[in-house]
């Protein structure tokens, strides 16, 4: 190419004029360009993160329930049990038929000696005689001067005499006291000895003595009081042989 001929051409070329339409597009369209550039340098080059998506929040309100417009049903009632059915009365036994009896003519037969049973001999006990009242070894005194029934006395004094047995042995008289209390209806109370003898053997066959009859005979209908104490003294003289 020739130089000289370049500026003949550029000054051939021709220029849009301002506010035609070509320079309208040309702007617009350098407009884009730098729009689009200065775009693309703002946005950061960092990879964006995802969106992290929450579950979806529901509201709920509450509602009142309506109250129920019907009766709850009642229980059913038990059936009451039925009484148990009486038992038929038992049939009763028929009677039986009576047989007729045709008497037996009697025959007097000879009578039998029955054997005579042997008797056994009983043994038996000897009973302890109550001594007379001159003989009898025990006395007794009343502690109520306004006691005159003797004959009750002599009463105690057998059955006293009667129960007692005094021990084998002694020399010359040996003698004890005791004292008791006798209720209304015969009852012995606090029986004690009082005055010893000195021999303990005598002295508690005396005792022995009273504990062994425990009752004696209801106190006499006369006697206003309720109890009689009694003083019984038991006297034994023993002789020795010369």
């Amino acid at each position: 190419m020739n130089p000289t001929q370049a500026p003949t051409r550029r000054k051939e070329a021709r220029q849009p004029e301002a506010g035609s339409a070509p320079m309208r597009r040309y702007t617009l369209f350098s407009l884009g360009i730098h729009i689009l550039i200065v775009s693309s340098l703002s946005l950061p080059w960092s990879r964006r993160e995802k969106p992290i998506l929450a579950d979806p929040i529901y509201e709920v309100a509450l509602i009142k329930w309506p109250e129920p417009n019907f009766e709850p049903p009642k229980p059913a009632a038990k059936p009451t049990p039925k009484p148990p059915e009486p038992k038929p009365p038992e049939p009763k036994p028929k009677p039986k038929p009576k047989l007729e009896t045709v008497p037996l003519k009697e025959t007097k037969a000879a009578p039998k000696e029955k054997p005579k049973p042997e008797v056994k001999p009983v043994e038996t006990t000897p009973v302890k005689e109550a001594p007379t009242d001159a003989e009898n070894p025990v006395s007794v005194g009343v502690d109520q001067p306004d006691f005159k029934q003797d004959s009750y006395l002599n009463t105690l004094r057998r059955i006293l005499a009667r129960a007692w047995e005094p021990p084998g042995g002694g020399d010359g008289i040996t003698q004890a006291s005791v004292h008791l209390v006798i209720k209304k209806d015969g009852t012995v109370v606090d029986p004690e000895v009082r005055s010893s003898s000195g021999w303990s053997l005598y002295d508690r066959s005396t005792l022995r003595a009273v504990l062994t009859v425990k009752k004696f005979p209801p106190l006499p209908e006369s006697y206003s009081g309720n109890e009689l104490g009694l003083t019984v003294n038991f006297r034994q003289n023993v002789e020795t042989a010369p």
